[in-house]
Formats: structure tokens, sequence, C-alpha cells
């Protein structure tokens, strides 16, 4: 869903990274938003979240998507946007988890 979502995003706004003369490494496509800041609050978060462990999810994260902009593929906004979006993905599928999970719950204990 999340990379559905990211493809989307890029290919509606259409903004490119920056030039070229700054990527630390090869890369191509639009910029906004980081899909590998997205996906890591995504991934990252949710098992943080899971295994109870969102400071090291958090570290993760930042460093992902401070890598990104050290390495010259991305503005700072792009970033964020990507933080920002991803966030608000993984708030959905933690509400869809509780939802599905309460409603089996309920389910088990009605007769």
């Amino acid at each position: 869903m999340s990379w559905a979502v990211n493809e989307i995003l890029k290919h509606g706004f259409s903004l490119p990274r920056p030039s070229d003369e700054l990527h630390l490494i090869s890369t191509s496509g639009f910029g906004f938003p980081s899909g590998h800041a997205q996906m890591a609050v995504v991934v990252w978060g949710w098992l943080g979240r899971y295994y109870h462990r969102m400071t090291l999810a958090s570290v993760l994260i930042f460093l992902v998507g401070f890598t990104r902009i050290y390495l010259g593929v991305h503005f700072p906004h792009q970033v964020l946007a990507g933080w920002t979006i991803g966030f608000a993905l993984l708030m959905v599928w933690i509400f869809m988890e509780q939802e599905f999970f309460s409603k089996q719950v309920n389910q088990e204990l009605t007769p």
C-alpha cells in the first residue's frame, strides 16, 4: 500500500531531485516524496511498535532520511514529506489492525 501511494504521489507531483552533480550515488525518477523515508516510517515504525522498540525505530527512521539528504538524492522537504506520509499510512494501518482485532475478539466472545 505504501509503495503504491508513493508511486502515485511521485508521478502526480513530478518534482525533480537535486541536480545529478550533488548525487553521491546514482538514482533516477522523481524526488517528491522520498520513498525511502516513507517506507522507513511504515516498516520500522510498525516493527518498533510491535516489538516495543520505538526508540531504536525512531533512530533508524531518522538515519534513513538523513542519509537520503546526505547522499544528495533528496531535498530536506522531500524527506519530511516522506516521513509525514509514512506516519499517516502507519496510523491508518494500526487503526485497521485494532479494528480487525477487536472484531475478531468480539466474534470469539459472542456465543
